[in-house]
C-alpha cells in the first residue's frame, strides 16, 4: 500500500509512506540489531523497533526510515526542502 502523509495544510508532496506486510522468517529486530552496530553517527539512528537515515542528492535533502508494526513495516521517504 502506497499512500502520501497529510500535512498541515492537506496533501504533502514531499512524503511517501509504504506499509510493507511480512512473513516469518523475516526478522527486522535481527536486522536492527546488525544495523545498530554499524550505525553512523549523524547519519543514521537505529532505535528498538526503527532505523532511519539522512540523505543528500543533487537537489534533495531528507530522510528515509523503517518501522516495525504488528507484521508490517511502514517505510518512508521525507524530502526536507
Amino acid at each position: 500500500m502506497i499512500r502520501q502523509e497529510s500535512g498541515e495544510h492537506g496533501m504533502d508532496e514531499n512524503n511517501t509512506t509504504l506499509l510493507l506486510k511480512y512473513k516469518s522468517p523475516f526478522d527486522f529486530l535481527q536486522i536492527l540489531s546488525f544495523m545498530r552496530l554499524r550505525s553512523m553517527a549523524g547519519i543514521e539512528i537505529v532505535t528498538d523497533n526503527s532505523y532511519s537515515r539522512t540523505f543528500r542528492m543533487e537537489n534533495a535533502n531528507g530522510f528515509f526510515y523503517g518501522q516495525r508494526l504488528p507484521r508490517t513495516i511502514r517505510a518512508g521517504i521525507k524530502n526536507i526542502l
